[in-house]
């Protein structure tokens, strides 16, 4: 007799357990998922007279790069990277050239970095 009841329960368990992957199943068909790209940026030098950027930006999202002693307030003809990749720009090439600082700052104030000029 224990036998018998042993095997209704693990009956009704294993019916149980079915239904449970079966309703699992039916539900991850509907599942979604979101990826979030958040900027990021590294800055480095490139030799002495250039600064090495790469960078990561989300969608509609620019980044500028100048140089600038506090790097406080983000120059208005500093130089614009509209795509995420990997950049070379020459210290010239730089809105306030022969600062302290090279800054970047992207639209959504999500980068916000500096490298130190060298020798200063």
């Amino acid at each position: 007799m224990d036998r018998i009841y042993m095997r209704s329960i693990v009956r009704a368990s294993c019916v149980g357990f079915v239904f449970c992957i079966s309703s699992l199943a039916e539900s991850s068909a509907n599942m979604q998922l979101v990826v979030q790209i958040r900027s990021e940026a590294v800055l480095a030098w490139q030799g002495d007279g250039a600064v090495l950027v790469k960078i990561r930006l989300g969608p509609g999202i620019q980044a500028g790069v100048w140089a600038d002693d506090s790097c406080g307030t983000p120059s208005v003809n500093g130089h614009v990277i509209a795509a995420s990749g990997t950049y070379t720009i020459p210290l010239g090439e730089l809105d306030g050239s022969g600062k302290a600082n090279v800054c970047i700052s992207s639209s959504d104030a999500s980068i916000r970095s500096f490298l130190p000029v060298l020798g200063k």
